[in-house]
Formats: C-alpha cells, sequence, structure tokens
C-alpha cells in the first residue's frame, strides 16, 4: 500500500482563495451601505453598492461550493487507488500462498 498522504487539488485551493477575496469584496461593499445610509445622503449609495454585495456574495458561494466538491472528487481518488493497490496486494498474497501449497491457479 502506497503511504502517500491526500494533497489537496491545487484547483480547490486557487478556488478558496477566489472565494475568500470575494467576500471580501462583499465585506466592503456592506461597509459602503451602511457608511452611505449612516451619512444621509440617500440611496445613490445603496443602488450602486446593492448589486455588488450580491454579486459578491453569489460569487463566493458558488466558488466555495465547487471548490468542496473538487476536493470531495480529490478524495474519492485518492480512497479508490488505496482500496485498489490493496486489492491488488492481496490477490498477489493469495497466489503466492496458494503456490506454496501446490495449487498455483491458471494466470
Amino acid at each position: 500500500m502506497s503511504d502517500s498522504p491526500y494533497r489537496q487539488p491545487i484547483l480547490a485551493l486557487i478556488l478558496r482563495v477566489f472565494g475568500l477575496l470575494a467576500a471580501v469584496v462583499a465585506t466592503l461593499a456592506f461597509g459602503a451601505i451602511v457608511a452611505s445610509l449612516a451619512s444621509g445622503n440617500g440611496t445613490a449609495g445603496v443602488l450602486v453598492a446593492l448589486p455588488v454585495l450580491i454579486s459578491a456574495l453569489v460569487s463566493a458561494l458558488l466558488m466555495f461550493g465547487v471548490a468542496q466538491v473538487i476536493d470531495y472528487l480529490g478524495r474519492t481518488a485518492h480512497a479508490s487507488e488505496e482500496a485498489a493497490e490493496s486489492a491488488k496486494n492481496s490477490a498477489d498474497l493469495l497466489r503466492q500462498l496458494l503456490r506454496s501449497y501446490g495449487h498455483a491457479p491458471e494466470v
């Protein structure tokens, strides 16, 4: 069995970083909305920052979700590879045992 530990896919890491940046943009847009309402300038600042806030939140949610899916796919592939290698090693061991007792299978 291989002793290689699971490594997170690079694409998942990149998407998490972009999701974090989108969350920072959403936080800044929320701050702009609060500042606009607190200053009493009307809704002009809110109308500009609200679409930015909504789109940044949706983008962050999608990026974190896709990164999670890619991570789970990587974990599944790693576990499948380990299981296949373990099954191969078990079959080889069984074949060796059968040969040692004179019951060699036809391969």
